[in-house]
């Protein structure tokens, strides 16, 4: 029997753990970005693994030229590092290119002035001044001026809905220009990108009063729409603690709640099952998508992909 199995294991952990802390301390560009962050050099020796994290969201974004290629998790949004009374923190804000958009969004939304009823605006800047009546339907497939059709006729909407098709069809847009017409008149909305909301959460998470306004905000909005579900990695956190609990108040509450996604309603359950971890929760799926399917119906949206347009 080999007793020194742990020992010779954690030696083993300890080598490449040095040798990744001699590897960190030869990246110049690595250093010269901990320095402009202001981190001192010990941090690498006390966080290697962080510090290895950040050097791998450098390097996506070192050959980066704009939103349209970004290969972030979250596009648009990149780690840094903060050095806080010896301790190294990591958040994610958003990247340069990230923040001009965010600057041409302030500026489109001084043409909006309904916009202001959002309490958060996740909305890509073409959605600012979506309307359904602007729909250009001779220019359109059938089965999708029948969906847009059935949404103007229903306005205002009794049920949820749950926009789901391929990538760039337009569930998005559609979903913007319902969350307009509410705000137009003078309705308390959200339109929340799911996967960004997550990562603010996360990054509110040392500001009380900051992570309330996001969970309160996604709760009480009297319209809310949950863009990109099934977009972000599955965790037990983001289904049980954060996404269901909010699903199931506004249910209680018989608040309007609409959904995209590039799953159907089947598939989403199934993607939820298993967290990004591999770990299985059928019954932490079940009851999701049971209030998912209590508050929206669901509409297949069938067109081209504007995308590529």
């Amino acid at each position: 029997m080999n007793l020194d199995l742990g020992f010779n294991d954690s030696m083993e952990l300890q080598d490449e753990r040095t040798k990744l802390t001699d590897e960190l301390k030869k990246d110049a560009y690595l250093l010269a970005c901990l320095d402009r962050l202001h981190i001192s050099r010990d941090m690498i020796e006390r966080y290697p693994m962080k510090i290895q994290r950040y050097r791998e969201q450098l390097n996506i974004c070192r050959s980066c030229r704009g939103l349209f290629n970004c290969n972030q998790s979250d596009a648009g949004h990149t780690m840094a590092l903060n050095e806080v009374n010896g301790r190294l923190k990591q958040v994610y804000l958003p990247c340069k290119y990230m923040q001009q958009k965010l600057s041409e969004d302030r500026a489109e939304r001084e043409k909006t002035p309904y916009l202001r009823h959002y309490l958060i605006n996740d909305m890509p800047l073409d959605c600012y001044q979506a309307d359904l009546s602007a729909i250009d339907m001779t220019k359109e497939r059938a089965s999708y001026i029948n969906s847009v059709s059935s949404i103007i006729e229903n306005l205002p909407l009794k049920k949820g809905l749950y926009l789901c098709g391929d990538v760039g069809v337009g569930k998005t847009y559609l979903a913007g220009c319902i969350t307009n017409w509410y705000a137009k008149q003078d309705r308390k909305v959200a339109f929340i990108h799911f996967p960004t909301y997550l990562n603010q959460l996360k990054n509110a998470f040392d500001n009380s009063s900051e992570y309330d306004f996001y969970i309160r905000s996604a709760t009480n909005a009297e319209v809310v729409v949950f863009d990109d579900v099934g977009a972000e990695s599955v965790t037990a956190w983001s289904r049980d603690d954060i996404l269901e609990p909010i699903l199931n108040e506004r249910m209680n509450h018989k608040r309007l709640t609409l959904f995209t996604s590039n799953y159907s309603q089947d598939d989403l359950q199934e993607y939820y099952r298993t967290s990004s971890k591999g770990i299985e929760n059928e019954m932490g799926a079940i009851r999701l998508m049971e209030r998912i399917r209590v508050l929206s119906n669901e509409m297949i949206i069938v067109s081209k992909n504007r995308r590529h347009n």
